[in-house]
């Protein structure tokens, strides 16, 4: 219940608290729950006499639909506490010709005056004849409750016979001849089960259950609700049913205002008393202490509440019974009936909103306490101040933003996942992940169906729980940046086993460049939601669910593979570390031999004469043999451009002298042209096919572009890869490193295990299906913002491929310097929002979150969560997480 609905609910018991205040002693104060100061224990014990009083009002309905207290002792018996009680309604009618009359109706008299001597005038009148037909209905109606599931041996109630004439002006039947509806029942056996021997109702609420976790939400009151609402459906029903009789009643004008239940008392009002009561032999509804019942009316005041309700009630239903009539098909029984039914209607609303208001009380208090109705976004900012504040140093959760860098060098760039800001103004920032750093061992993934790339370096990995409540998600970005004259290749993908990596995107970032891919966060069920999914499938069909279940896990590692340029550049063109630092021109010729012109790095790189020693060469005179090979290959490619372009000259002049020719040929045989002008030779000169040059770069010279290359020394280069891939071998055994495809399914076991309320899923991570680069193409130029689809990303993939191809000699050369990050996503999901949350399911929601994030960082940091948190936090942690110590 709202703000809004609290206010109307108030306004609505404005004529109820005169009535309370007319009932007490004068010097009593009963003032809504809201205006009077209380506890907490008080809340359950307002919804506890709310939920009595609501019975016995609808009892003291009930009544008069003929469920005495006599007839409620004889019930119990019949039911034995066992079988379950049935209300009913039902209802035959029918409807038989009676007898057909005709009758002459007189109509108006008319004067007609005749001209002549005597003025003589003459009335007339028009006489009709009128055919009625007259029907007798009948009606029969009884209520009755019965045990079991056997109507027939029910216990009547109250019943009646009705009957009435009507009269048509045709032959065709006004009512069914026969009609029977279908019987209207309502369980009271929920009713019944709260009487006690001597049928007075008592109610109260079971704190120590784990399901009751407010005055509102717990057991008992949902049943209650429960009932009000099947009762209240019964009533509308039956009142509808019997309603429909007033349309028969002929030539009877019936007073609907007195069936009109509105201003009847309704004892269901959620009031406390400041201070204590005057009464010291009342009693209260709950045997609770003096303290605690300060604020509680007694007893005998709900008594006396109900005691004016039913003397409303009467007191009504007899002036009813004055004013009907005592025949017919609508007589005073009936109009009784129907103001009970409304009566009873009324209480069942007023109940459900009688203990919505406790609610609502718990909901305007926490929004006075926080000055505000805290929202999703702002949980989110608080759980990223408060989660830095109770690990250990080395163990506190890092924002995901991370400078790609060689070394002690500058960044090249940046790569941040974020989470997109939901608050206007507000940038979006990095998420906060739980971080550890893996043991290195190399890795691979295909470069193509018939090579492989391995890489090794730093690896990461990262837990990130999201959190979502059920009005509001979190959206991500995958956000890779670079600085003017770096680059780099992010390659996206997922973890395909303990050395393999399956790349799906990859991409060059450089100069500048933005790139913002939106991701997408595919929700996988609890591992207990899935045991109880398949518990009652076939065996095969198990097998099935386990097998795909266990690659939905597989999937919720989110790789990306972060690969330097220069430094890889200097493997391949054998120069020494960090030489391409400052040779921005060279690097970006050199990226564009490869790219461009698919230049094999064999042709550029560095490479000494068999009799010196690549010691004595210093770093600069190597860099500028790289620059000679480049140079040499730039003017290479230009001189094939020239003679391309000379050949489609050649071809150009060829094509316009055959032309003339021709022209002329014809001229000469159609004898338009002189002999002296048809003298040019006949035979056209063609292009020699010496001219004619093959641009392969198989056929190119390359004269003096590098040194002779003993045969000696390209067998060791072609054995380098395989002995670099043996010590990787012996210094990276797969005994020794972690196996991060290994995580999820420790994940799912821990969220099996520690989870309680079932509720933190796996998540897999996907890219969206549209990206956003922002580019530019020079100093001078102003930034391009690009949407890359389907097709742009596959080019934008093919093209870092060529580049990794070109690096890495085709897959012989290894990356030692890659740095991968690993991302692993959970989300904890709440199914009410923030507030209600807190309020309804009497949760606090950081506890929880923090249990989640606790469960996650004992996995990737292998450590007990004592070890993690501070020795502080780890004791008030304790006491909600048990199962974490």
């Amino acid at each position: 219940m709202d703000s809004y609905q609290v206010e109307m609910f108030k306004n609505k018991l404005s004529n109820g608290m005169g009535t309370v205040a007319r009932i007490l002693e004068v010097n009593r104060n009963p003032l809504l729950a809201d205006n009077v100061h209380h506890k907490y224990d008080d809340k359950y014990l307002l919804a506890e006499g709310l939920t009595s009083t609501g019975l016995a009002a609808m009892l003291n309905g009930l009544q008069f639909l003929g469920l005495d207290e006599a007839k409620l002792s004889e019930i119990k018996k019949m039911s034995g506490d066992k079988k379950a009680v049935t209300l009913r309604f039902k209802m035959d009618s029918q409807c038989d010709f009676e007898k057909e009359t005709t009758r002459e109706v007189e109509g108006p008299s008319h004067v007609t005056e005749v001209s002549g001597m005597l003025n003589i005038k003459k009335t007339s009148k028009t006489v009709t004849k009128v055919t009625e037909y007259f029907w007798t209905y009948k009606a029969q109606y009884e209520f009755n409750v019965y045990c079991g599931s056997d109507p027939s041996g029910g216990l009547v109630l109250k019943s009646n016979s009705l009957s009435t004439t009507i009269m048509t002006s045709s032959k065709d039947t006004p009512q069914p001849a026969k009609s029977t509806i279908k019987p209207i029942d309502v369980s009271l056996t929920w009713l019944m089960g709260q009487l006690t021997q001597n049928g007075t109702v008592t109610c109260s609420i079971d704190r120590s259950k784990a399901t009751c976790h407010t005055p509102r939400r717990n057991p008992l009151i949902e049943s209650a609700i429960e009932f009000t609402n099947t009762i209240q459906h019964w009533c509308n029903q039956v009142n509808s049913q019997i309603s429909r009789l007033n349309g028969l009643q002929q030539n009877c004008k019936l007073d609907e205002a007195l069936m009109t239940s509105s201003d009847i008392f309704v004892p269901i009002i959620p009031i406390f008393e400041e201070g204590p009561t005057d009464d010291d032999d009342t009693k209260l509804i709950k045997d609770v202490s003096e303290e605690e019942a300060s604020v509680m009316l007694s007893k005998s005041d709900f008594d006396s509440f109900l005691s004016e309700q039913q003397r409303a009630l009467t007191s009504r239903v007899s002036d009813i019974q004055k004013a009907f009539p005592t025949t017919g098909v609508v007589t005073g029984v009936e109009g009784g009936h129907r103001l009970v039914l409304c009566h009873i209607s009324d209480l069942c609303r007023q109940y459900v909103e009688a203990v919505n208001f406790i609610e609502g009380m718990l909901r305007k208090q926490l929004i006075a306490a926080l000055g505000k109705e805290v929202t999703a976004v702002d949980f989110g900012n608080y759980m990223a101040f408060h989660i830095r504040k109770i690990f250990n140093q080395q163990f506190i959760p890092k924002t995901f933003s991370y400078a790609v860098r060689h070394s002690t060098h500058n960044p090249e760039g940046t790569v941040n996942f974020e989470l997109v800001s939901q608050e206007p103004g507000v940038l979006d920032a990095p998420v906060l992940s739980v971080v550890s750093k893996a043991a290195s061992r190399p890795m691979k993934f295909p470069l193509s169906a018939s090579s492989d790339v391995r890489f090794s370096g730093d690896a990461y990995i990262h837990s990130v729980i999201n959190h979502r409540f059920s009005s509001s998600t979190n959206n991500f970005n995958l956000v890779a940046n670079a600085r003017q004259f770096s680059g780099y290749i992010l390659v996206l993908g997922r973890i395909g086993g303990a050395d393999l990596f399956l790349p799906k995107h990859a991409l060059i970032i450089k100069n500048k460049d933005d790139l913002t891919i939106p991701l997408i966060l595919e929700e996988v069920p609890t591992p207990k939601q899935f045991k109880s999914a398949i518990e009652s499938l076939s065996p095969e069909q198990q097998r099935f669910a386990k097998a795909y279940r266990s690659m939905q896990l597989e999937s919720t590692l989110f790789g990306m593979c972060v690969i330097q340029i220069k430094p890889q550049l200097e493997r391949v063109l054998n120069l020494p570390p960090d030489s391409l630092t400052k040779e921005i021109q060279l690097t970006q010729d050199l990226i564009d031999m490869f790219l461009t012109y698919q230049v094999s790095s064999d042709l550029l790189s560095f490479q000494c004469d068999p009799c010196e020693d690549p010691a004595d060469i210093s770093a600069k005179d190597k860099v500028e043999q790289v620059k000679g090979h480049v140079k040499n290959m730039q003017d290479m490619i230009q001189k094939a451009k020239e003679a391309e372009i000379a050949e489609e000259k050649m071809k150009a002049e060829a094509a316009k002298l055959r032309r003339k020719q021709e022209e002329e040929e014809i001229c000469f045989l159609k004898g338009d042209c002189s002999p002296k002008s048809c003298a040019a030779p006949r035979s056209m000169p063609m292009a020699k096919s010496s001219l004619k040059m093959s641009m392969k770069w198989s056929a190119l010279p390359v004269t003096g572009a590098m040194p002779r290359v003993p045969q000696s020394q390209l067998q060791e280069e072609q054995e380098q890869p395989q002995e670099q891939e043996q010590q990787e071998k012996q210094k990276f055994p797969s005994s020794d490193h972690t196996d991060v495809s290994t995580i999820p399914q420790q994940l799912e076991a821990k969220f099996e295990a520690l989870d309680e309320d079932d509720s933190l899923r796996p998540t897999i991570i996907k890219t969206g299906p549209s990206w956003s680069k922002s580019t530019q193409a020079g100093l001078l130029s102003k930034k391009m913002k690009l949407s890359l689809g389907e097709s742009e990303q596959k080019k934008e993939k093919n093209i870092a491929f060529d580049l990794i191809d070109a690096l890495t000699r085709s897959g012989a050369m290894d990356i030692p310097d890659a740095e991968l990050h690993v991302v692993i996503a959970s989300t904890h999901c709440f199914d009410k929002t923030l507030i209600d949350t807190v309020i309804q399911g009497n949760i606090n929601p950081i506890e929880k979150v923090e249990r989640s994030i606790l469960i996650a960082a004992t996995t990737i940091h292998s450590k007990p969560a004592s070890e993690l948190l501070l020795e502080d936090q780890a004791a008030r942690v304790k006491q909600h997480s048990p199962k974490l110590f």
